[in-house]
């Protein structure tokens, strides 16, 4: 895949996934754009080529990091090849950010492995993130787009490690 088709999908991509999401969630979404990129697995597989092995390192050692839509290019774009599948959605929107995640398959492959039957602008397979109902806040219809952050501090408080640390911190 060239450079520059890989920058129009994944522009495209975010387009859509927009426009998708706005479709089901009531947030604004700031044009301020960010990404967060997810490593699907963090296993190395014996099948993967040296240059699949030193990306997926370099992608698990900054995650969690943001990312600009450039950054995001030169970490994902590598020798004509991409992720074989990248989902994307929409983590996270305030006013000031709107962040993407991606998670990403860990083989990379050229514009002739890409599925171009299921995705129209492959490797971004767009999602939208829907709550538990437990988690849905709704008006008019639809939904807290920001509910993901909003869970995280519970399942945190109900870790082992949150569990631990409240033991031994009385």
């Amino acid at each position: 895949m060239e450079k520059s088709l890989f920058n129009r999908h994944f522009t495209s991509a975010i387009e859509f996934t927009i426009e998708f999401t706005q479709r089901y969630c009531y947030n604004y979404i700031s044009d301020n754009h960010g990404f967060i990129i997810i490593p699907s697995s963090k296993m190395m597989a014996s099948e993967m080529e040296p240059d699949e092995v030193r990306i997926l390192r370099s992608l698990v050692k900054s995650q969690g990091k943001i990312f600009s839509k450039e950054e995001v290019i030169e970490l994902l774009y590598h020798d004509n090849k991409v992720p074989l599948w990248i989902n994307i959605s929409i983590r996270e929107s305030q006013s000031a950010k709107t962040i993407f995640e991606l998670v990403c398959d860990g083989r990379f492959r050229d514009n002739s492995a890409l599925n171009y039957n299921a995705d129209k602008y492959p490797p971004f397979h767009p999602l939208v993130p829907i709550p538990p109902d437990n988690l849905r806040v709704e008006k008019d219809g639809k939904y807290d787009l920001n509910w993901q952050s909003k869970f995280e501090p519970l399942v945190e408080r109900k870790s082992f490690l949150h569990l631990f640390r409240n033991l031994f911190s009385r």
